[in-house]
């Protein structure tokens, strides 16, 4: 989804709809996230891992810049619960 096709999407709710992000097991969260961060599409992923990986996750080729090596910028929405009994932090 691009940014144009979210604010599309968007522009049809009422504004003071609330927007959720899907939980890491299940359920929802509120947006906590909002960031440009740079990845990649992942070669070889497994059905409950994400499509895309980071920067700071992928094993670089060495001596290839970012834009070279696959990378480029996404803008990130992602949320945690801030109500959970227990934290992993």
């Amino acid at each position: 989804m691009t940014a144009e096709e979210l604010i599309k999407e968007l522009k049809k709710l009422p504004r003071y709809t609330p927007v959720v992000v899907e939980g890491y097991e299940g359920g929802y969260n509120d947006i906590t996230i909002s960031d440009t961060i740079t990845v990649r599409q992942k070669r070889d992923s497994h059905w409950y891992e994400g499509e895309f990986e980071s920067v700071e996750d992928a094993e670089r080729t060495p001596g290839k810049d970012l834009i070279d090596d696959g990378f480029y910028p996404v803008f990130r929405l992602a949320g945690k619960n801030n109500n959970a009994k227990e934290s992993i932090n």
